[in-house]
């Protein structure tokens, strides 16, 4: 009769784990928590993607910023030695 009980006890428990095990897991919620998932992991990439493009664009400005001063000092290197070939004075080559 002890032996009885206690398989009965076993099986009982064994029995309200499992069912309480199903009840807890519900593939719709599943999927639910993983497309939310997916949409967070979406918006940190954009995020980044928005960061790298306006570090890039920066990198350009600056650039041209420093390619438009050598531009002028060309220009202005080019003048002056044709202003001073104007002169009379010419370049020996």
């Amino acid at each position: 009769m002890i032996d009885d009980l206690a398989i009965n006890i076993i099986s009982n428990t064994f029995n309200e784990h499992s069912v309480a095990y199903q009840q807890n897991h519900n593939p719709i919620d599943k999927i639910i928590q993983l497309y939310n998932e997916k949409i967070e992991l979406y918006e940190r990439l954009l995020k980044t993607e928005q960061e790298k493009n306006s570090q890039l664009e920066k990198n350009i400005e600056r650039k041209a910023t420093i390619m438009g001063i050598h531009f002028v000092l060309l220009s202005t290197c080019t003048t002056f030695t044709e202003k001073m070939n104007v002169g009379g004075v010419s370049e020996k080559k």
